[in-house]
């Protein structure tokens, strides 16, 4: 792959990241992959409460600093209850970035920009670890 191949080419991607494991890692790998800059915007902890109706395990700034240390994020920010429409907005990314357990029958994008399905790490999953560490809501 070309250095300059994806050269202006902005990503976004958007996720919980809320014990940011494998499978996090692997989506943001391949996001970053195909741009040059990558934005990963991270549920605010009452987003999270709001849409997952149980608490984040880990607080906004411990996700952040784990999703800086993979190296593959240039910014990071935060969604919170309103959306991912007003990011995708201020951003005007090239393209959102999700895994492929959404389609597009249950993710368009907000219809604002290209929509790119990266392979989804199978079996691995914030849920999986909840149930194994016996902490569900």
């Amino acid at each position: 792959m070309c250095a300059n191949q994806h050269a202006g080419i902005t990503g976004m991607t958007f996720g919980a990241f809320d014990l940011c494991h494998q499978g996090h890692i692997n989506l943001l790998r391949q996001a970053k992959e195909r741009c040059d800059t990558l934005i990963v915007c991270i549920s605010s902890d009452n987003y999270i409460i709001s849409n997952k109706k149980h608490p984040p395990l880990l607080c906004w700034n411990d996700r952040k600093y784990l999703v800086g240390l993979t190296g593959y994020a240039d910014i990071i920010d935060t969604q919170w209850l309103n959306g991912k429409k007003p990011l995708i907005e201020k951003y005007s990314p090239n393209i959102l970035f999700v895994g492929s357990d959404w389609n597009e029958d249950t993710y368009s994008g907000e219809g604002l920009c290209d929509v790119e399905y990266l392979d989804y790490t199978p079996y691995i999953s914030t849920s999986w670890y909840r149930e194994r560490l016996n902490i569900n809501p």
